[in-house]
C-alpha cells in the first residue's frame, strides 16, 4: 500500500515548479516566490483537485490568500 501524504505531494510540486516548499510556506514576498507559489496553489487546485482549505493548510496561508491566488494568473 502506498499512501502519500500532502506534504510529500506539496513537495513534489514544488520540485516541478522549481521552489523549494519551506519557501511557499514562508512569508516571502518577492516576486519570484509569489510567482512559484500562485503557481503551486494553482497546480495543486487543477491537477490534484485539492479543495482551497487543504491548500491553505498545506502551504499555510489563509483560505483568503488561496482564493485570490487562484484568481489572478500565473506569470510561470
Amino acid at each position: 500500500m502506498n499512501t502519500t501524504t500532502d506534504e510529500e505531494i506539496l513537495i513534489e510540486v514544488c520540485r516541478q515548479v522549481g521552489v523549494g516548499f519551506r519557501a511557499v510556506q514562508g512569508a516571502v514576498r518577492t516576486p519570484n516566490v509569489v510567482a512559484a507559489r500562485r503557481a503551486v496553489v494553482s497546480t495543486l487546485r487543477q491537477q490534484a483537485g485539492w479543495t482551497v482549505r487543504r491548500i491553505a493548510t498545506a502551504v499555510r496561508k489563509t483560505e483568503r490568500s488561496v482564493e485570490r491566488m487562484l484568481r489572478q494568473p500565473s506569470v510561470r
